[in-house]
C-alpha cells in the first residue's frame, strides 16, 4: 500500500539551490545603508527596489544616486538611523527598514 504523505520528503535540487541563494544574498548586507558603520563617509550608490516596496519619502527626502552621507547615530534595539547628507548637511532619521533599501559604497 502506498501513502500520499511519503511524496512530502521528496528532495528537490533545485528548490534548494535557490533557497540557498536567497539566504546567501539576504546575509550579505554590508553594501546597504542599515549596516553601514558609524562615523563613516560613504556614497549612495543607488536602490534595491525589485518588489516595488520602497517609499517615496526616500527620494523625495534627498538621499539620491552619488549623495555623500555619514551616519551619526543608531539608536539603540535596531532604532533609526541619524543620517548627515549633502552638501548642505542636512540630517534625517531613517528607519532600519527603510535604509535596507539604500545601496551604498564606502568614500576612500
Amino acid at each position: 500500500m502506498r501513502f500520499p504523505h511519503k511524496t512530502l520528503f521528496r528532495f528537490n535540487l533545485n528548490n534548494l539551490s535557490l533557497r540557498y541563494k536567497f539566504l546567501v544574498l539576504k546575509r550579505d548586507r554590508s553594501d546597504k545603508l542599515c549596516c553601514f558603520p558609524k562615523n563613516k563617509f560613504g556614497k549612495i550608490v543607488g536602490y534595491e527596489n525589485d518588489d516595488l516596496q520602497m517609499p517615496n519619502k526616500i527620494i523625495e527626502m534627498g538621499l539620491l544616486p552619488d549623495t555623500a552621507f555619514k551616519i551619526l547615530y543608531q539608536a539603540p534595539f535596531s532604532g533609526p538611523l541619524y543620517v548627515e547628507f549633502g552638501d548642505e548637511k542636512s540630517r534625517i532619521a531613517l528607519r532600519e527598514e527603510e535604509a535596507r533599501f539604500i545601496v551604498v559604497q564606502p568614500l576612500t
